[in-house]
């Protein structure tokens, strides 16, 4: 099966979750993250959801490495093939860019040296940590400009499928995958 063809399958799927069901998720999501957390992070990259796209709120995971003294950082799109990482602060000011996603505009830039693991979005995952997203690619071009392994772990609805799927030599599988059931390790 093609990306294509199961991007728009798993966007109609998250679609139809019904608000309350998203919320239940979401709680379950954000426990199954407490109980996972690796104790020596001490810098988390992590998408800001688009409320627009039914995205999990990771404002709670936020909250909760906040809670824990993990400084936080985030991305920022500055071209079609750029993505910059910004920390996080409670005071930071945000706007939407073209594609709705929040972005911080008074942040300071961070060193993505710095960086113990990055929480991504998907739309779905396969038994195999294969991620697939919204296929602009500006995930897998950041983790190939990153000179050392870091813990990647997505955020997703859905268990992983054991679905194969176009598979392209620049994408970087996930280690984890957290889902509102279980902690998927890959």
């Amino acid at each position: 099966m093609l990306k294509n063809e199961l991007r728009k399958i798993y966007l109609q799927k998250r679609k139809a979750i019904s608000t309350k069901k998203a919320s239940e998720f979401h709680e379950n999501i954000l426990a199954n993250f407490e109980q996972f957390l690796p104790q020596e992070i001490r810098t988390a990259h992590i998408y800001l959801p688009i409320i627009d796209k039914a995205e999990i709120d990771t404002w709670p995971i936020i909250k909760f490495l906040w809670s824990k003294n993990i400084q936080v950082v985030v991305p920022k799109i500055e071209s079609n093939t750029l993505m910059t990482t910004w920390h996080l602060t409670p005071e930071t000011k945000l706007v939407e860019n073209q594609y709705k996603v929040p972005e911080p505009i008074d942040a300071e830039l961070a060193n993505n040296e710095s960086i113990d693991m990055i929480i991504l979005p998907l739309l779905v995952c396969d038994i195999h940590g294969n991620r697939v997203g919204y296929g602009k690619g500006y995930y897998d071009a950041f983790l190939s400009s990153i000179n050392r392994d870091l813990l990647k772990v997505g955020l997703g609805y859905f268990s992983p499928i054991d679905e194969k799927f176009t598979v392209n030599t620049w994408d970087v599988p996930l280690d984890y995958c957290i889902t509102p059931e279980a902690v998927v390790r890959f």
